[in-house]
């Protein structure tokens, strides 16, 4: 561990970005290379005498390169290294711990990124190994809160419209999850089209509409064909978001159900920072099987202790309150969860538990250094959740 932390630390001593433009009398050439490193803590306590605290200490180390032809082709290679220090008691989930909390952070090597693009017009077409974040990622996101990001195989095509219409299409083969590439669920074959396209900025606000076909050949309950419409506008200080999306299982999925989403939320923008309130609602279809959202950036949306990964059959509703701001040069969040279910279990039980979190994080020189804290307090025995505490220490810096 020492030698890991004695490199990382040396590094830091070197400026290791690398650019370079070459300009002919057609066209502008460039380069661009980078490393980046993020060192977290975390900490799990979980009031379950069957599991075992958790604590992890990782080293994500990245480098990247990208080439850029000026309206032409462009290319990214980016490769990712997890190093586990010396603070190991957890469950990555293929290390054999299986006695303690799960933290998803295994170590490992990883090609996070690799794909060739094209520009023509108002048109960019990408093939290969990419990130995808589409809107909020609350339905296609990286995860990248995790060490190990979530990237897609595929091929994608963005373009706009002179009259300010967006459409963004890809087509999926194969999703690489934050599990790794020695898990079992590392890699899921797909066969997915995602399809997002946003509307020129109207009197009322900007819609968005989308489709995501997902075809998952690995696991059959996350093939859902989801169809979806949001709304999002400002005025002044006030602004809002409405979103309703349908959702029904497809292709060999044999659950046969359909649900749906709602959100709703209000932010006022003050000067010292937001305040936000709002409401979301994973439905459920009779308790059968509910709404969900396999390639979400999950860890942003109902709570950050990652109760609700897997959306409980009864489906879920979530209302929270929110601040966000600087205060004296620190950027804090604060999030307060109400979760109850969208369907009552068969004896009447719908509380899901609550929620208190709280972020800080700060640029000192190099760094960026962040604090975190979540708190989960459960509701009803029926769900089979316990009460679970979480802490993330984490600095990351880039040369």
């Amino acid at each position: 561990m020492r030698f890991k932390i004695t490199f990382f630390l040396a590094l830091l001593l070197v400026p290791f970005k690398v650019s370079s433009t070459t300009t002919t009398d057609q066209e502008t050439f460039s380069t661009d290379t980078h490393v980046n490193f993020r060192l977290r803590y975390e900490d799990v306590s979980i009031e379950d005498n069957s599991t075992q605290d958790a604590q992890a200490l990782t080293l994500r180390s990245r480098i990247n390169f990208k080439f850029d032809q000026e309206n032409s082709f462009s290319g990214f290679v980016e490769i990712d290294q997890i190093s586990v220090l010396e603070i190991d008691d957890y469950n990555d989930t293929i290390n054999g711990k299986s006695s303690y909390a799960k933290i998803v952070d295994p170590a490992g090597s990883d090609l996070n990124q690799a794909w060739i693009g094209y520009n023509f017009g108002s048109t960019h077409l990408k093939f290969g190994r990419q990130r995808i974040l589409l809107d909020n990622q609350r339905f296609i996101g990286g995860v990248g809160f995790r060490q190990n990001e979530q990237t897609y195989d595929a091929v994608s095509l963005k373009y706009k419209s002179p009259q300010g219409i967006s459409v963004y299409y890809a087509n999926i083969d194969q999703v690489n999850s934050i599990f790794g590439d020695k898990s079992p669920n590392g890699k899921h074959t797909n066969s997915t089209n995602l399809f997002n396209i946003k509307a020129p900025d109207s009197p009322v606000g900007k819609f968005t509409a989308y489709a995501y076909l997902i075809d998952n050949k690995q696991v059959s309950r996350f093939s859902t064909d989801t169809y979806g419409l949001n709304l999002t506008h400002s005025l002044g200080p006030f602004s809002y978001i409405a979103e309703y999306a349908y959702q029904k299982s497809t292709g060999n999925n044999l659950l046969g159900y359909h649900a749906s989403y709602k959100r709703a939320e209000a932010s006022f923008t003050k000067t010292n920072g937001v305040i936000s309130i709002g409401y979301e609602n994973l439905g459920s279809d009779e308790a059968l099987a509910s709404f969900i959202t396999p390639l979400a950036t999950l860890h942003k949306f109902q709570g950050w202790t990652d109760q609700f990964l897997v959306t409980p059959k009864e489906g879920i509703s979530d209302l929270f309150l929110s601040f966000s701001g600087t205060i004296k040069g620190i950027k804090i969040k604060t999030i307060v969860h109400q979760f109850k279910s969208d369907r009552p279990t068969q004896g009447g039980f719908s509380d899901l538990g609550s929620e208190f979190a709280l972020s800080g994080t700060k640029k000192i020189g190099r760094f960026n250094v962040g604090l975190k804290f979540a708190s989960y307090r459960a509701g009803d025995l029926m769900f089979d959740k316990v009460d679970t505490d979480k802490v993330w220490l984490t600095m990351t810096t880039q040369i």
